[in-house]
């Protein structure tokens, strides 16, 4: 997706950063605001900071979306909710994760998007 930040719609952003994930993990850390927080799936620590952050976002998993849910919060904010899949290969075995996302987003005129806070836990058994 080659579209501009500043003039993407919050779910486009969110393509951004499944695009960026799946592509190279060391670039997500800029679709992050300064003081951002994290929860990820796989930690139980709280990141705070693009520095702490960066420190998360590793290995070759993969993720797709399988259900948005985008709210707008503010004019310039917005909370997207929904369902996403991390796919990794353990030992030549393809593990699918089943998880669910929240992401609270800031378009700021200078960045365009960036996340204030992002959330992903495993889904429930």
């Amino acid at each position: 997706m080659d579209m501009d930040i500043a003039k993407m719609t919050a779910s486009d952003f969110l393509s951004k950063w499944v695009e960026t994930f799946n592509a190279d993990k060391s670039k997500l850390i800029e679709l992050y605001a300064p003081n951002a927080s994290l929860h990820g799936t796989s930690s139980a620590e709280l990141y705070i900071g693009r520095d702490r952050i960066r420190t998360y976002f590793h290995g070759t998993a993969t993720v797709s979306i399988s259900h948005l849910h985008c709210s707008d919060v503010a004019a310039n904010v917005a909370l997207l909710v929904g369902h996403c899949v991390f796919c990794s290969v353990l030992d030549d075995v393809r593990v699918e994760t089943p998880a669910r996302f929240t992401f609270l987003m800031e378009k700021r005129r200078e960045d365009g998007w960036v996340i204030l806070h992002h959330h992903s836990s495993a889904n429930p058994k």
